[in-house]
């Protein structure tokens, strides 16, 4: 301090609720994360149901999905087969079923992440 001169204050309005924000950030992403890919695992299973070719119906109701945790989730299909219908043989075109779910699975659960942290942020 400069010998005569006052000290400056500043005083930042606001400041413990930001602060409130940002200790409870950790937990509100891990929260969002959680959301979106429990999203993503109902989209994905639900859109690789929908596209799947059925001709017996074993393959569609092979189709499962589960969260691993926060931040992975899991879609697939049991039947032995699963993987020749999705991306083809030699002797049999590919029917995609799996990769357009997973595609528009992802671009939900990015929505449904960006909308709970907005949610959680604003408390």
């Amino acid at each position: 301090m400069v010998a005569g001169k006052s000290p400056v204050k500043i005083e930042w309005k606001g400041l413990k609720e930001y602060l409130s924000i940002v200790g409870r950030a950790p937990n509100s992403i891990a929260k969002a994360s959680a959301e979106g890919v429990t999203r993503w695992c109902q989209v994905a299973e639900k859109v690789a149901c929908e596209k799947v070719h059925v001709r017996t119906g074993y393959l569609q109701f092979s189709i499962f999905s589960r969260v691993i945790s926060v931040f992975r989730g899991e879609v697939g299909a049991r039947a032995s087969y699963a993987g020749y219908v999705e991306r083809g043989t030699r002797r049999m075109k590919a029917q995609p079923y799996m990769g357009p779910a997973v595609e528009e699975a992802t671009r939900q659960a990015e929505e449904t992440i960006l909308k709970a942290l907005e949610r959680r942020i604003s408390r």
